[in-house]
């Protein structure tokens, strides 16, 4: 979209069937458009801005991303790169971001101290990578994004599971889990009230690196 002199990309999750439906308005530095002054080190990375992206959708918003023109109307180089590698994250993996809502729980954390998160609404500081990657001493980071669409259920991770991957409060006794990037099958073992999975090894080497990975879930019972 294109409001006056800068230009605007929207990416939409299912905000219609979200009891108050909102909106992250946020741009690619710390400017809302174009500004001369910052240099690279300003502008978010990829992986903030996915990772921006999916928290929000989890969470049944929509993002709002601002692009800034030059004068002449050129899209800054470093601005089209962050668009093609967002881009490129959703040409396989959009399933799980387009058309869906959020599902009972937003994300999982793992071990150590749930950070408080408040709800704010103009100039507040975001750093999802304070969450995910980086959390101060003693608290727990996300380990899954979820989300749905009719029947499945989409869990998204930040990272590579070299591990089991633990997915807590999902229940389902004829459960099918595949990479959704690839359709292969994952291993699923309900234990207790948690789902266990776990990927063929060899898909570490198929699957090219990705600022996440998204597992689809089908056959849960509420």
């Amino acid at each position: 979209h294109k409001h006056g002199g800068y230009y605007t990309t929207e990416y939409t999750s299912g905000m219609q069937a979200a009891q108050h439906p909102w909106e992250e308005s946020r741009g690619m530095g710390y400017s809302y458009g174009l500004n001369r002054a910052e240099t690279l080190k300003d502008y978010h990375s990829e992986r903030q801005l996915l990772l921006m992206l999916i928290d929000i959708v989890s969470r049944g918003g929509n993002l709002l991303l601002d692009i800034g023109p030059s004068a002449d109307g050129e899209i800054p180089v470093v601005m089209e790169e962050r668009l093609i590698g967002i881009g490129n994250w959703l040409r396989v993996n959009g399933e799980a971001i387009y058309g869906t809502k959020s599902f009972q729980t937003p994300s999982q954390y793992g071990e150590g101290t749930r950070p408080h998160l408040e709800q704010k609404e103009f100039m507040a500081e975001y750093d999802i990578l304070n969450l995910v990657d980086e959390p101060k001493r003693g608290f727990a980071r996300i380990e899954a994004f979820f989300t749905a669409k009719g029947d499945d259920v989409y869990a998204i991770l930040p990272r590579w599971p070299e591990k089991e991957i633990v997915l807590r409060g999902l229940r389902g006794s004829s459960t099918k889990v595949t990479l959704l990037e690839t359709g292969d099958l994952a291993k699923a073992t309900q234990r207790g009230d948690s789902l266990v999975l776990s990927l063929p090894a060899e898909l570490r080497f198929k699957v090219p690196y990705r600022q996440a990975y998204v597992l689809k879930i089908s056959g849960l019972t509420s």
